[in-house]
């Protein structure tokens, strides 16, 4: 995994961003366990990831007895997912519900290793609106359809807060292929389905104009945010699907009569400082990190594992779904 590579630079460069020389014996470097997983209130069914770091690789962490949980309760035994082909992480799974202020612990031992990461389920923010417009987009190539989402919720009162913010499109395709109507869903979870970019809040200030800010600032791939730019104690963010999407789960359908019932799924998170700063940490890493090489400063990934390496995050998630027009006219193939 790349977590371990990014610490390796992390060492590699420090002898370079300081003024006095120091030696690093990286052949001594004692192996390490790895903990990753990214915990959500929207989600029941949970994945932690396990590696041992090596020196220049990371292998499986398998093996392992991996426990979790919650407010100090009974503890939740995670299953090893068996692998039928090689990875570099060994994957735990378990299924629990969880809600703002839970406070969910995940312990790992295999002797003789042990590691544990503790995380804070924060509050969540209020049911907010949801506006949607079609418009017709001027392009360099032409035009598109696409669809304009204006999103307003209310700032969490208290400290600093941050955000994340994802859409989601569950279409409901019903294909007529005999006397009996048949239903599924299709799920779009790709973050390429929408565009924050022109949006100054989740850009920090700016337009998404191709200036020298968007030539040396990295993509906000993730959709992060303070509430730093809100005004009045809330916030609008805008962003753009184009109408194509709405149409992708047709091509899953080999009926020639089908009806396509999309709903996008409005997310905004809520999450810490630390998971905030490990996602801009990810952004600059992935925009500079191999490219640049010596000539930046290095990227260092935070991480809250006790006696060992990398992140376990909690976000609490709030959704608004949002009913599109149904289609049922098919694409057009090539």
């Amino acid at each position: 995994m790349r977590k371990f590579f990014i610490l390796l630079t992390i060492l590699s460069f420090g002898a370079v961003s300081c003024i006095n020389t120091v030696e690093i014996q990286v052949d001594e470097m004692e192996p390490l366990p790895v903990i990753n997983a990214h915990l959500r209130t929207d989600q029941t069914e949970h994945i932690i990831y396990l590696t041992t770091s090596q020196l220049n690789r990371v292998d499986p962490f398998d093996n392992a007895h991996v426990s979790v949980s919650v407010n100090g309760g009974a503890q939740i035994q995670a299953e090893e997912i068996i692998q039928e082909e090689y990875y570099e992480s060994s994957m735990y799974r378990f299924e629990a519900s969880f809600k703002a202020g839970d406070r969910v612990t995940i312990h790992v031992s295999r002797p003789p290793y042990e590691a544990k990461a503790s995380v804070v389920f924060p509050e969540a923010v209020d049911p907010f609106d949801v506006e949607w417009s079609s418009h017709t987009i001027d392009l360099s190539y032409g035009t598109e359809e696409s669809y304009r989402f204006d999103i307003r919720f209310s700032d969490i009162k208290g400290d600093d807060s941050f955000y994340r913010l994802d859409l989601d499109v569950d279409t409901e395709v019903t294909s007529y292929d005999g006397n009996d109507p048949v239903t599924k869903h299709f799920v779009q979870t790709d973050r390429s389905i929408f565009d924050a970019s022109s949006d100054p809040v989740i850009n920090e200030g700016r337009s998404g104009d191709s200036g020298i800010l968007s030539a040396v600032m990295p993509e906000n791939r993730f959709c992060v945010f303070t509430d730093n730019l809100f005004k009045d104690s809330s916030c609008g963010v805008r962003v753009w699907i184009p109408a194509e999407v709405f149409k992708q789960a047709a091509y899953e359908v080999t009926s020639s009569k089908w009806t396509l019932n999309p709903v996008v799924l409005v997310k905004i998170f809520t999450l810490d400082l630390s998971y905030y700063r490990y996602l801009k940490a990810l952004d600059n890493f992935e925009a500079f990190g191999y490219e640049m090489g010596l000539l930046v400063e290095p990227t260092t990934l935070p991480s809250n594992v006790s006696g060992g390496l990398g992140f376990v995050s909690a976000e609490t998630c709030t959704v608004v779904p949002v009913q599109m027009p149904a289609v049922s006219t098919a694409p057009q193939y090539n």
